[in-house]
């Protein structure tokens, strides 16, 4: 039986431990898509404490400024620290991974994994984590915002939530005023998965370029499935813009029978009234075109870039026609 080239997330822990916390100096990270971000999170934060970090995503990658990054001495004497996000495996780098020394280059790999641990000196494969590898990253995380949740109010979040949203769930917990109950959770923490998707959408709607992270969203979420999502968000964007006009009411307790936490509130009657009538009906049903071509195979993930890239220069008015 052949021996395995990749070390499992709890045997690379093992490995740190002897090293007393010192990285090796050029680690390959692939698999599940939780364990990557958090550990590209984590990773990225015990760097910055001991010297500069510099990340690079996708079509940001450029081998020769990779090469010398991470084999040139440093003009200050310290060593850069370098990260990188991509889906294909760039040609040329496990050369220049095998002559990292005195600094480190960490690839958080997001593409076909077959074969990919025979590339690099270090190769760490994630599986996908347990349910109490998620139960305790929630109390874990939700206890650094000073946040009580019941074993109810946990159980409910690894059934609606996306693990690779439990951040974001848990911080909009924490802005609620009130003690948190089952069934407060309940009306917070959104029955459609999709749901948790919502301030990225608010800031696509408000013209942010996204362009990193919705490129990087659609590496682990089917492109069908963000354009339900914006779908669903932008239906209930309309409910508060038409309930508002009619009503002229400032709040949304009567809106939903419960009070939103003020941030989210806030957030959600400014994105509202931002767009008008024409334009949420305008990507609406650009949208459900969209949606329509993605699930019959007519539209891939780049058909879908192009919307969200562009939305905030043209809101709804620009999509007309797909």
């Amino acid at each position: 039986m052949a021996k395995r080239e990749y070390l499992t997330r709890q045997e690379f822990e093992k490995l740190l431990t002897n090293r007393r916390g010192e990285l090796p100096p050029a680690v390959l990270f692939y698999g599940d898509p939780f364990y990557l971000e958090e550990y590209r999170r984590r990773f990225k934060g015990e760097l910055e404490k001991k010297g500069e970090v510099i990340s690079l995503y996708y079509d940001e990658i450029d081998l020769e400024r990779v090469k010398e990054i991470v084999t040139q001495p440093s003009l200050f004497g310290g060593g850069e620290s370098l990260i990188l996000l991509h889906n294909r495996f760039p040609s040329g780098l496990v050369e220049i991974a095998k002559g990292v020394k005195g600094k480190k280059l960490l690839f958080f790999y997001t593409g076909k994994e077959k074969g990919v641990e025979k590339k690099f000196p270090t190769a760490v494969r994630f599986f996908e984590p347990t349910l109490p590898e998620l139960e305790q990253f929630l109390q874990r995380e939700s206890q650094k915002l000073n946040l009580h949740l019941s074993p109810e109010i946990i159980q409910l979040l690894l059934e609606r939530v996306e693990p690779l949203l439990y951040r974001q769930e848990l911080e909009k917990l924490a802005l609620y005023p009130e003690p948190l109950t089952l069934e407060i959770a309940k009306e917070l923490i959104f029955p459609y998965r999709e749901e948790s998707f919502e301030h990225l959408f608010n800031r696509l709607l408000r013209g942010e370029n996204l362009w990193g992270e919705i490129e990087k969203l659609l590496e682990y979420t089917p492109p069908h499935r963000l354009a339900i999502s914006f779908i669903y968000h932008l239906r209930e964007l309309l409910r508060v813009y038409l309930y508002i006009r009619e009503t002229g009411e400032s709040r949304l307790e009567k809106l939903y029978g419960y009070r939103l936490p003020p941030q989210i509130e806030r957030e959600r009657i400014e994105t509202a009234l931002s767009l008008k009538r024409e334009e949420y009906l305008n990507l609406l049903e650009t949208l459900l075109q969209l949606e329509l071509k993605i699930r019959q195979g007519k539209a891939r993930r780049e058909t879908l870039l192009p919307l969200f890239f562009t939305l905030g220069e043209k809101k709804g008015s620009g999509f007309k026609t797909l």
